[in-house]
């Protein structure tokens, strides 16, 4: 398994532009990006929601472990 940071942006209606770093577990970056796309969408209420909908901008990038 290797440890991802995946960084979602998206306009919010009241706050203005958000940015929310998960860093997440999984053996590929799909897989990875997925379960901290699950994760994001679980934090955010209805309104929120429909604005990252809208157009919600996905980074990710793998960390490096000590091992390598």
């Amino acid at each position: 398994m290797h440890n991802y940071s995946v960084k979602f942006s998206y306009e919010d209606r009241a706050n203005g532009p958000t940015h929310v770093e998960v860093k997440q577990e999984g053996s590929t970056i799909p897989v990875s990006v997925s379960k901290a796309l699950r994760a994001f969408f679980k934090g955010l209420d209805r309104k929120q929601r429909f604005d990252a909908n809208k157009g919600l901008t996905i980074s990710c990038s793998r960390e490096a472990s000590a091992g390598e």
